[in-house]
C-alpha cells in the first residue's frame, strides 16, 4: 500500500496524514534503458552499463548567494504521464503548484536517442536563480572519457581525468555540443543553452559529477531549455591503440569473472599488449589476472577470466599496456561486480511440525557444469551424508525429521569437488510442536501452506471497523483481508471480527505496524507481547504485518529486525511481512521479515509494466529466496493518481505480478460500498481475479521443473508452470491494443489447450500455440502433456449425474449443473477447489459459518425409472473431524440421510427404490455442521429393477 494513497483515503474519512511514494517509469529503447523516478531523476543505461545516474533535485531555485533553497523538485509531487507517438515514447512531468511551475517532457526514440525539454517560470521572488541539474554522468562511464565539442563556437577537447580532483574543476564549461567517448559507449549531447560539467573530489560517493546549468530566474518570465542525447557504441584511442566493446558482467554466479575488450593497432610500434584485470574485495584482498595478446590492424577480442570464489562485491579495473616496454596506455575507471555464491541453501519449509521428512533446497551455480559435485550438511545432532549434486540445478536433499530437535538448528552446508570445498552456506531449520492454525512457507515454490494445502493469497487492505465486509467478500473468492486497525483498536471488536472471519473461512493479515515500528521501550514490548499472545492461536490468523513502507518513513532496519525476533520468539507458527514503496531499499530489511511485499502504483502516470519491473527487481535482489506479494493499485482520483485503473488495467497488472513470480496478491484498497475503489466494475474485476487465482493456485505453486515459453511479441509477457500432467501458460498483453501472438514451448507437444476462463480450446502443434490477445488482455492456457493424476475413485458406468466431479465451470469457481439453496447465514459459501480431488482436478469446497445455516447444493433433476433401485454415492473430507452433512435424493425411499465425515477422504453411499409414479428426482447435499468440507464424485447409478 502507498502512504500517499492512504492520505487520500484518510481525507475521505475526515482524518489527516502526510506522506509520499514515487514509482519509476522505465522506457526500453534499442540498447538503452531510461528510468525516470520522481524525486530521484533520470538514470540511463546503455548495453546494461550506467551512462547517467539519477540527480534527485533536477530543478532548484535559490537566491544568488545560495543562502537557501527556494524550491526543490524532489520535494514536490509531479503529475506524470507516459504516452506513445509512433515509435516515440513521451514522458511528461508537471509541477503545476507552488511558487515555481515547471514541465519536463522526455521524448525517447526512435533508436537510442532521447530529448529533454524543460519549461519553467516563477512569480514569487525578485532575487532568484535556477540550477537545472541533468543526470549525473556515471563515474564508470565518464572517468577517463574523451570529450570533443563546442563552447561559444570554439572547439574544446580533452580527457576527463581518471582520478578525482582535490577541489572542484570544470573539464568543460559553457558547451552547447559535446561528444563523450568512453570504452563502453559514446554520448552525443546537443543543448539549447550552454551547459557545464562539475568534477568534485567526492566521486567515490556517487556524487562526483554534475552536468547542468545556472541562470537567473526573473519573476513572471517563462524560460526553457532542451537537450538531445544520442547513445552509440564507442572506443578509446591511446598511443596508437584503439580499445572498444569492453564487456564486464555486473554479476557472476560461478566465481569466474570474465571480461573482454576488443583491441586493434592504428599506429605505433606495439606488437603485443598486456591486459591486467584487478579486483579488490570488501576486506581489501586483491585479485589479479594478466594476459598478453598480439595486436594488428584488425580488431581482436581478448578475454580475461578472474577467479573470485568468495561471494561479495569486487571493485574492478582494467589496465592496458604496450609490449615491448610495458608502458600503460589505458586504465579504466572502477566498476563493481557482484559475485554470487556458488552454493545457496534454503530450508524446505519455514517451519517443521508434524512432518516425518524434511528437505534442504540446494542450488548450485550453472557455471560449475561439467564438474563432479557433492553436498553435505552438519549441525548439532544433525547430519546429511554426502549427496551427489548436478551443477546448475536446484534439488531437494531429504532428511528424517527425527534427527531434528525442537527449536532452531543451525546447519552448515558444503559444496565439494572431491575433497576440495567450492563453497559453503549456513541455514537455520525451525521445528516446533504442531498447532491447528499454523501457516508455513514452502520455499520450493515460495507459496504458503495453510491447513496443509497450497495457499495462494488473494486479499485486500481495508479500514477498521469494516462492518459486514468479511461476510460480503468471503463469498466472492478472496482468501484473506488486511484491516488497518491500529494499536488502539478495541480488542473485543478485534476478536469479534477474527471470530467471524474464522467462521467464514477467511484469513487475516494482522496489523502490528504501529507498535512494531515504534522506537524500543518497555511499553512497546509490553504492548507487542499482549497483541501477539492475544491472537497467535486464533484460527483466522494468516500472518503478522510488521511495518508499512519503512523505506518511505526512514525507519532503520535494525529496529524492525529486533521487533521481528521478538514476535518470532512468541509465535514461530506464522510468517511476518513488510511492504515497500522504494524497491531498491527493500533488501536492506530482509532480516526483519519472512514475506516481502511491494506496492507499485502506475496508473495513470506510467506503464503497467512498472509492476513487472518491480516484481523482477525484488525477486532478483533476494535471489528468489523469500515469497514476494504484490499490492496492485485499486484506487485513484486524488493526489498523484488522477483516476482509478480500468478493469482491464487491473487485470493486466495482476497477471504481470503472477507471471513475474509474485506468490501473493493484496489489493489496495477496499472501503465498501463506494469509498475505494469507486468503480463497481473495477472491484468486480478484482473479485473475478481472486477466483481465477484460486483456480491457478496449484499450478503457480507447483514445485515441478518449470518449462520455458517464448512469445512472438515482446509486449506480451509469458510464463509457464508444470503441474500433474499439464502445462499452464499465463500471458499478459501490456499494450492497449489487440496483439496476435505465437507462443513457443520448449516441448514439442501437440494437443488441444483449454483456454481457462474463456470456455474454448485452441490447438497446440509441435509446441506452438497461436492466438489473439485483446488490449490489456490476459490468457491462461492449460495444455495436457501427461501423465494425468491417478484418481482415487472411478466414474461408474451408467452414472446419471451431470458434472459429477465438478470439472465443468463455465464461470470460474462455480460448478455447472446445479442449483444452490441460500442458507440463513449469507456468508455461507461454496467454491470449486482445484487443490483436492478424488477424481479429475476439482472438488467442491463448502463452508457453513453457523450450525444448520449453510447452503444446499441441488443438482439438476435426473431422469429416473419408477420402481427401480439406485445407488447414490459421494466422497467427502472435512477440515475437522465430525462434520455432519445431509445427502440423498427425493422420490427414493431412502430419502435424504445424515452422515459424519472425517479428515480423510471416504465414500458415503445409500440405496433406494424410486416411487412408481415418478420420472424425475433431485439430489440434495448440504453441510449441517459449522466448518468446511470438500465433496467429490457425486454419482447416481441404477442397480437393478425393483424386486
Amino acid at each position: 500500500m502507498s502512504r500517499t494513497a492512504l492520505v487520500s483515503l484518510l481525507l475521505l474519512l475526515g482524518a489527516a496524514s502526510s506522506g509520499y511514494c514515487a514509482d519509476p517509469v522505465r522506457i526500453q529503447l534499442d540498447r538503452a534503458l531510461l528510468t525516470w523516478t520522481p524525486r530521484q531523476g533520470l538514470e540511463v543505461r546503455y548495453a546494461g552499463a550506467p551512462v547517467f545516474v539519477p540527480y534527485p533535485s533536477e530543478l532548484t531555485a535559490h537566491p544568488a548567494d545560495w543562502s537557501r533553497a527556494l524550491f526543490r523538485s524532489d520535494e514536490r509531487v509531479p503529475r506524470v504521464t507516459l504516452t506513445r507517438r509512433g515509435k516515440r515514447q513521451v514522458l511528461t512531468a508537471q509541477w503545476p503548484q507552488g511558487d515555481l511551475q515547471a514541465t519536463m517532457v522526455l521524448t525517447a526514440g526512435p533508436g537510442d536517442r532521447y530529448r529533454i525539454e524543460w519549461r519553467y517560470s516563477q512569480n514569487a521572488w525578485d532575487d532568484a536563480c535556477l540550477q537545472l541539474g541533468l543526470s549525473r554522468p556515471a563515474e564508470s562511464f565518464l572517468a577517463g572519457a574523451l570529450f570533443r565539442g563546442l563552447a561559444g563556437g570554439r572547439p574544446v577537447e580533452g580527457i576527463v581525468p581518471l582520478q578525482p580532483p582535490t577541489s572542484t574543476t570544470h573539464p568543460f564549461a559553457g558547451v552547447t555540443e559535446i561528444t563523450l567517448s568512453s570504452i563502453g559507449a559514446t554520448a552525443v549531447l546537443k543543448a539549447s543553452k550552454p551547459i557545464t560539467l562539475y568534477d568534485y573530489a567526492d566521486r567515490g560517493r556517487g556524487t562526483g559529477f554534475f552536468l547542468g546549468l545556472e541562470e537567473p530566474l526573473p519573476r513572471g518570465k517563462e524560460l526553457s531549455f532542451a537537450m538531445e542525447v544520442e547513445l552509440k557504441p564507442a572506443s578509446v584511442e591511446s598511443e596508437g591503440l584503439v580499445l572498444s566493446r569492453l564487456q564486464v558482467p555486473s554479476r557472476v554466479d560461478d566465481g569466474l569473472l570474465q571480461a573482454s575488450v576488443q583491441v586493434r593497432r592504428r599506429s605505433g610500434p606495439a606488437t603485443h599488449v598486456r591486459l591486467t584485470l584487478t579486483g579488490t574485495a570488501a576486506d581489501g584482498q586483491e585479485l589479479r589476472v594478466v594476459q598478453d595478446a598480439p595486436v594488428s590492424g584488425k580488431a581482436k577480442e581478448v578475454t580475461l577470466a578472474l577467479r573470485a570464489a568468495q561471494p561479495g562485491t569486487l571493485r574492478c579495473s582494467l589496465a592496458v599496456a604496450t609490449l615491448p616496454g610495458g608502458q600503460e596506455v589505458y586504465r579504466s575507471p572502477g566498476f563493481n561486480v557482484v559475485v554470487l555464491p556458488p552454493l545457496t541453501v534454503l530450508p524446505g519449509r519455514s517451519l517443521y511440525t508434524s512432518e516425518t521428512e524434511g528437505a534442504l533446497l540446494v542450488r548450485t551455480s550453472a557455471g560449475l557444469k561439467g564438474r563432479r559435485l557433492s553436498f553435505t550438511a552438519e549441525g548439532t545432532g544433525f547430519r546429511v551424508a554426502p549427496t551427489a549434486i548436478e551443477p546448475g540445478t536446484r534439488v531437494a536433499v531429504p532428511f528424517p525429521m527425527a534427527a531434528l530437535p525442537d527449536g532452531v538448528t543451525e546447519v552448515t552446508c558444503r559444496l565439494l569437488e572431491g575433497e576440495q570445498e567450492l563453497g559453503s552456506a549456513r541455514v537455520a531449520l525451525h521445528k516446533a510442536p504442531p498447532k491447528p492454525n499454523e501457516v508455513k512457507i514452502d520455499y520450493a515454490n515460495r507459496g504458503l501452506l495453510v491447513d496443509g494445502l497450497p495457499y495462494l493469497p488473494f486479499g485486500f487492505y481495508c479500514i477498521f471497523p469494516m462492518g459486514d465486509l468479511p461476510t460480503v467478500e468471503a463469498t466472492q473468492g478472496f482468501t484473506h483481508i488486511a484491516p488497518y486497525q491500529g494499536s488502539d483498536a478495541d480488542m473485543a471488536a478485534v476478536r469479534a471480527y477474527l471470530d467471524r472471519c474464522a467462521d467464514l473461512g477467511l484469513r487475516v493479515h494482522y496489523d502490528l505496524r504501529e507498535i512494531a515500528q515504534a522506537e524500543p521501550s518497555p511499553e512497546k514490548w509490553e504492548k507487542l507481547r499482549a497483541q501477539v499472545e492475544a491472537v497467535r492461536d486464533h484460527p483466522a490468523l494468516l500472518c503478522w504485518y510488521l511495518c508499512d513502507e519503512p523505506d518511505g518513513q526512514g525507519i532503520p532496519p535494525a529496529r524492525l529486525e529486533e521487533a521481528y525476533r521478538f514476535v518470532k520468539e512468541l509465535d514461530p507458527h506464522h510468517p511476518i511481512t513488510m511492504v515497500f514503496c522504494v524497491p531498491p531499499r527493500a533488501p536492506d530489511y530482509v532480516h526483519g521479515m519472512d514475506i516481502m511485499m511491494a506496492d507499485p502504483y502506475p496508473i495513470p502516470n506510467g506503464p503497467v509494466t512498472m509492476v513487472s519491473d518491480v516484481t523482477d527487481g525484488l525477486n532478483e535482489a533476494v535471489q528468489y529466496g523469500m515469497p514476494l506479494w504484490i499490492v496492485p493499485q485499486a484506487f485513484g482520483g486524488g493526489e498523484g493518481w488522477r483516476r482509478e485503473p480500468s478493469a482491464a488495467e487491473e487485470r493486466v497488472m495482476t497477471y504481470l505480478a503472477l507471471i513475474h513470480g509474485a506468490t501473493g496478491i493484496q489489493y489496495f484498497v477496499r472501503r465498501a460500498p463506494v469509498g475505494n475503489p469507486i468503480s463497481p466494475s473495477l472491484w468486480s474485476e478484482c473479485r473475478r481475479l481472486a477466483l481465477e487465482g484460486q483456480e491457478l493456485a496449484p499450478a503457480l505453486l507447483s514445485s515441478e521443473p518449470r518449462p520455458a515459453v517464448r512469445c512472438s511479441d515482446a509486449s506480451v509477457h509469458v510464463a509457464a508452470w508444470r503441474h500433474e500432467g499439464a502445462i499452464t501458460v499465463l500471458a499478459a498483453n501490456t499494450e492497449n491494443r489487440p496483439v496476435p501472438v505465437t507462443l513457443q514451448l520448449d516441448e514439442k507437444v501437440s494437443a488441444d489447450a483449454t483456454v481457462l476462463f474463456a470456455n474454448r480450446l485452441v490447438a497446440v502443434k509441435e509446441g506452438v500455440l497461436v492466438d489473439v490477445i485483446d488490449g490489456f488482455g490476459t490468457r491462461a492456457y492449460r495444455i495436457p502433456v501427461g501423465p494425468e493424476p491417478r484418481p482415487l475413485a472411478e466414474l461408474l458406468p451408467g452414472n446419471l449425474t451431470e458434472n459429477p466431479s465438478w470439472e465443468a465451470c463455465a464461470n470460474v469457481g462455480t460448478p455447472d449443473g446445479c442449483y444452490v439453496g441460500v442458507g440463513k447465514d449469507v456468508g455461507a459459501s461454496l467454491f470449486v477447489d482445484p487443490r483436492l480431488a478424488v477424481h479429475g482436478r476439482h472438488s467442491l469446497r463448502v463452508t457453513t459459518p453457523a450450525e444448520g445455516e449453510g447452503v444446499s447444493i441441488l443438482p439438476f433433476p435426473l431422469s429416473v425409472q419408477g420402481g427401480r433401485r439406485y445407488r447414490l454415492s459421494i466422497w467427502a473430507k472435512g477440515l475437522q473431524d465430525g462434520l455432519r452433512f445431509r445427502f440423498g435424493m427425493n422420490a427414493l425411499d431412502c430419502g435424504v440421510r445424515q452422515f459424519t465425515a472425517s479428515r480423510e477422504w471416504a465414500e458415503y453411499t445409500l440405496e433406494g427404490v424410486a416411487a412408481e409414479d415418478v420420472s424425475h428426482a433431485m439430489l440434495n447435499l448440504s453441510l449441517l455442521s459449522k466448518g468446511t468440507i470438500w465433496f467429490d464424485l457425486m454419482q447416481v447409478v441404477p442397480v437393478s429393477d425393483a424386486p
